[in-house]
Order: structure tokens, then sequence, then C-alpha cells
């Protein structure tokens, strides 16, 4: 996905970029007929372009990046909470019934901790990884 980000600063080697996030209409607002507002986001990235401030560069974004971390943020806590759920079903010795049933459902949410710790981890490790690079000055 492109985008144009517009330099708003420059220190030591990076640069902040204002960056106005697209609608989901496509910004193209007599389309849709909502009452879309465009936000911008401030964005720190490596200066491999020689930009100063108030330069317009082009974005490039990879949607394999947004898709891993989309299925970390989503993906994740529901899939450890139906694995928490089965797993509990099957392993605590409570005979069948409602407190077997939210026994169950306790195991889910403790699933859902365990994807929650997992996240953080990879999000420490790898949060500073970006999937956007600058494509060439505007």
């Amino acid at each position: 996905m492109k985008q144009v980000g517009r330099v708003i600063r420059k220190k030591e080697g990076m640069v902040d970029l204002e960056v106005i996030r697209q609608a989901s209409c496509g910004a193209d607002c007599s389309s849709c007929k909502g009452s879309c507002e465009h936000k911008s986001e401030k964005v720190t990235l490596v200066d491999t372009l020689g930009l100063h401030r108030g330069d317009f560069v082009e974005l490039n974004t990879s949607f394999k990046g947004i898709l891993a971390f989309l299925f970390l943020v989503y993906g994740l806590p529901t899939l450890f909470f139906f694995i928490g759920v089965f797993i509990s079903l099957k392993v605590l010795p409570i005979p069948n019934g409602n407190i077997k049933q939210l026994a169950s459902f306790g195991g889910g949410i403790l699933g859902i901790f365990l994807s929650i710790l997992i996240i953080r981890f990879v999000d420490k490790r790898f949060g500073k990884m970006t999937t956007i690079t600058m494509e060439r000055k505007l």
C-alpha cells in the first residue's frame, strides 16, 4: 500500500513523518457519503533519501508484515482461547456439568492471558521493526 508522508522533523539520521491515514472508502468521501475524518499518524524512520523538513516522500507498506501483526494481535488470543477450553475440557477430572463448562471457560481465559504474554514478548523483541519503507522523494 502506497501512502505519502511529510517530514516534520529531522534528527540524527532519523526523520519524523506525518502520514495521513487513508479512509476505508479510499478517501473518496463522495462515494460513501460517510463522515470520514482524516487522522494523521507520526512515523519515525531512518533517513535513506536525504530528506529535509517539509519534504514529501512516498511510503510503501508491506501487506505481509501487516497481516502477520494482525494475526498476532487478533488470531493468537482467539486460537489460545479455544486451545485452553479444549485442553481444560479433556484434562480436568471434573464430572460433566455446569462446573466443568465454567472451568473450561477459565482455561480459555488462561489461554488468552498466555497469548498476551507471548504478544508482549514479541512486541518487545520485534516492535521496532517496521513494515514501512521510503520509496522516493516527491
